[in-house]
């Protein structure tokens, strides 16, 4: 009698810098309880992948009955391990060297740790390049597992896929094994009694069939609603005990077995691509409409939707310059470390590797890029490896002109032992990138409004019936707050430091949280010279249009914890100075947000607030947890304060999320054609003294 043969499996993982809270849940909801549930089932056989980022929350917080439990099914062959890099980078991301390095110090740790030796990998977000191919095979693994989606775009018209394929690059071949999206869509989302047809609709009379479904373990009591469903109703249970007692035409097995079993299926070149939320989501908007609107069309062609992908993965950086900075500050610094020679074993080289853990480095439907303490875990490893490499290549103190983020023009690199700052004279002399290294912290680690494809349900309800079994999802659509429009506001110019522009004198506060600067110098090149004294570092910048002139100068002196900034405006038009400010923006990340607040005309507001004063010529913004103070001091002006929010979506619906601090100071060219400030940061303790 022939069987279906199953490959059944979860992939578990918690992002770097998340808090400990969500740690705690996914662990208590989800992580443990499905483990307790698979070992009363000796039969049944699951493939795990765990994290490298989520074993070492285990072993900090010393949860060993998970650690106990993969040990025993580990030895007595009920589940089979899954590899990856070991901080679950996007392997098409980083460096052939980091790939190799972080798939073979994962298989190191299962090797000691549960006594295996891996044969395949989880490839992170499922986001495939064929390039990827000899990375792989040269980590010692010999297979990996993709969406059949890929299978599709590759031009194979079938409804569902069976069995594996053989791919190869380069003179080096692995297994791929197609993962059923009809199967990731119904587990555990289907009734038992629907999923017991659906897997029977599967089987072949003839001959035997394997189906691969591995996904997200977070959906197994994690996801929303899916706890009381999954061990509270015991769908879990029921599933196992179904696969149990049906052994006599579906049965469990791992990858290795389905590969002694089964021949591949033949040879495919998979085009690149991701699961197909993904290509979704990669898309801007308008971008996003127009595809809907052609898969609509296509719908009812048979086939039609094979020759539908979406965008590509690597447009996250080309949608999100702040992604696209953090990228090139991660291979920026990836080749510097490659001029030595490290090991895995090497701290340095393992905080690069944190740096590349990719829930930062992307955003869907879970809110990734947009929560500000993923991106400043990215920062806080880049800026633990650099730290180490300027100190022992005797750098803490230096000046480097680059290309470095590849956008054609050069970036001036300034350092001393305190701060990092990095300027861009092509994009009106503002300032990239601010790092208080004493405090791990990019002050520039913020993130320009704009429109995203589900802003336009924001405002849109949807009553989720959950009496029965959860929604995937993919399919919940709900507000986590109330009137998340009013703050649906896009930036017209990105959110960097040491921008200028205009502000009418006649408008409010409002209008600068609304629009921001008028007319800004953002996008125009700048020309800029650089000069050296023995302890100090001088960039001075120069940019011009039609109606004004703007000279200004940054200076970085060894020992100094700040940086100071001054200003020459030569400006023409006698209306422009009558009827309008100069502003100066900055745009400050400050990571403690309810343990943060700022001081400015004798008075404290929380981050939360806003604050407009005609005249001051003192600035401090606190933060009482990471225990630090950015002070400026600056010539009489105006000053604005205002917190920058964005609306994202999240696992748990849409929110509001406050990412940085916006300050922006107001000159009257009227008064005053020079300005001057200092910007510098000290420690809470020398400031309470």
């Amino acid at each position: 009698m022939s069987k279906l043969y199953l490959i059944f499996g979860v992939h578990n993982h918690q992002p770097l810098g998340n808090f400990d809270e969500v740690f705690e849940k996914a662990y208590s909801t989800c992580y443990l309880p499905f483990l307790e549930v698979l070992s009363k089932f000796s039969h049944i056989k699951c493939s795990v992948h765990f994290s490298g980022c989520l074993f070492d929350w285990l072993e900090e917080h010393k949860k060993k009955e998970v650690f106990h439990l993969l040990k025993d099914l580990a030895g007595r062959r009920q589940i089979e391990f899954l590899s990856g890099g070991y901080y679950e980078p996007i392997l098409s991301l980083i460096p052939q060297q980091d790939r190799v390095g972080q798939i073979k110090y994962m298989n190191r740790f299962l090797k000691d740790n549960f006594s295996v030796e891996p044969q395949g990998i989880w490839l992170t977000e499922r986001v495939w390049e064929q390039n990827l191919v000899s990375s792989i095979k040269e980590a010692g693994i010999n297979y990996t597992l993709v969406d059949d989606v890929h299978f599709k775009y590759a031009g194979i018209l079938k409804d569902n896929f069976f069995g594996y394929y053989r791919t190869e690059e380069d003179m080096h071949s692995i297994a791929v094994f197609p993962i059923s999206k009809l199967l990731r869509y119904n587990i555990p989302f289907s009734t038992l009694d629907n999923l017991r047809s659906l897997l029977l609709s599967l089987k072949d009379d003839k001959e035997d069939r394997l189906i691969t479904i591995m996904d997200d373990g977070e959906k197994f009591g994690f996801w929303p609603h899916t706890y009381e469903w999954v061990y509270g109703k015991k769908w879990l249970e029921g599933f196992f005990r179904f696969l149990d007692e049906s052994q006599d035409w579906i049965e469990t097995i791992t990858f290795s077995q389905a590969l002694e079993r089964f021949s591949p299926e033949g040879l495919v070149y998979l085009p690149t691509a991701s699961y197909s939320e993904m290509m979704e989501w990669v898309l801007e908007p308008e971008a996003f409409g127009a595809f809907r609107e052609v898969k609509e069309r296509v719908r009812n062609l048979k086939g039609g939707e094979v020759f539908l992908r979406g965008g590509y993965f690597r447009n996250f950086l080309r949608k999100y310059p702040e992604i696209n900075h953090m990228h090139k500050r991660m291979l920026f610094l990836s080749r510097n470390l490659r001029d030595g020679s490290l090991s895995s074993e090497d701290k340095t080289l393992r905080y690069l590797w944190m740096a590349q853990c990719n829930c930062a480095w992307w955003h869907g439907i879970f809110g990734g890029f947009y929560l500000g303490h993923l991106r400043d875990e990215v920062y806080q490893n880049l800026l633990r490896a650099e730290t180490i490499w300027e100190r022992e290549n005797q750098l803490s103190f230096s000046l480097q002109e680059e290309d470095f983020n590849l956008d054609g023009g050069k970036e001036i690199f300034l350092r001393n032992p305190e701060l990092n700052i990095i300027v861009a004279p092509h994009q009106g002399g503002a300032i990239l990138e601010i790092d208080a290294k004493r405090w791990l912290l990019n002050l520039s680690n913020c993130l320009s409004r704009r429109p995203e494809n589900y802003h336009a349900d924001v405002g849109r309800k949807r009553a989720a019936d959950f009496s029965h079994n959860p929604k995937s999802i993919h399919d919940l659509v709900k507000a986590k707050e109330k009137d998340l429009d009013k703050y649906l506001v896009y930036d017209s110019y990105r959110k960097l430091s040491l921008i200028e522009g205009f502000v009418p004198k006649k408008e409010s506060l409002d209008f600068l949280k609304k629009y921001g600067l008028r007319n800004t110098l953002a996008q125009w090149p700048f020309r800029y010279s650089i000069s050296q004294a023995e302890n100090q570092w001088r960039v001075k910048l120069e940019g011009a249009r039609e109606d004004i002139r703007v000279e200004k100068s940054i200076n970085l002196k060894r020992e100094e914890r700040g940086a100071e900034f001054s200003y020459r405006f030569v400006c023409g038009n006698e209306q422009l100075i009558r009827d309008e400010f100069i502003g100066i923006e900055f745009n400050l990340f400050i990571p403690s947000l309810n343990n943060s607040y700022y001081s400015l005309g004798g008075h404290n507001f929380s981050l939360f607030q806003d604050c407009f004063l005609s005249q001051s010529n003192h600035l401090d913004i606190i933060d009482t947890f990471r225990k630090f103070n950015v002070k400026f001091f600056f010539e009489k002006a105006g000053v604005a304060v205002f917190p920058i929010f964005s609306v994202s979506s999240s696992e748990g619906g849409f929110e509001k999320n406050l990412q940085h601090l916006c300050v922006v100071f107001l000159v009257d060219l009227a008064f005053a054609r020079n300005f001057r400030l200092t910007f510098s940061i000290e420690s809470w303790e020398e400031r309470e003294k």
